[in-house]
């Protein structure tokens, strides 16, 4: 399917990441939809230790599966825990 990510908050490492994850999985990029936005809460941006939280939201198309990933902008940690939701089988109940 798609990256929804109007704000630009996933690097181009991270998409093909994404692909080649998907791919390694027996997946097309068809499968996904991915939204992608900042999820910050209630956080004073003017903080000195302000982070960028990315919520990453990944559903399944064909199975209506879906889940959430928050992660840090740029850490990419939200990938490493898709790929383990994958391998469990999350999205296709496998």
């Amino acid at each position: 399917m798609t990256i929804l990510d109007s704000a630009g908050l996933l690097s181009e490492e991270e998409k093909t990441s994404y692909h080649s994850v998907l791919k390694l999985h027996g997946h097309e990029s068809d499968h996904f939809l991915l939204e992608v936005e900042e999820d910050q809460g209630s956080i004073d941006m003017n903080d000195l230790d302000y982070v960028v939280i990315i919520k990453t939201k990944a559903t399944h198309v064909g199975h209506q599966k879906t889940k959430a990933y928050f992660s840090r902008a740029g850490s990419a940690t939200w990938l490493t825990e898709f790929e383990e939701d994958l391998k469990k089988g999350y999205f296709t109940g496998e």
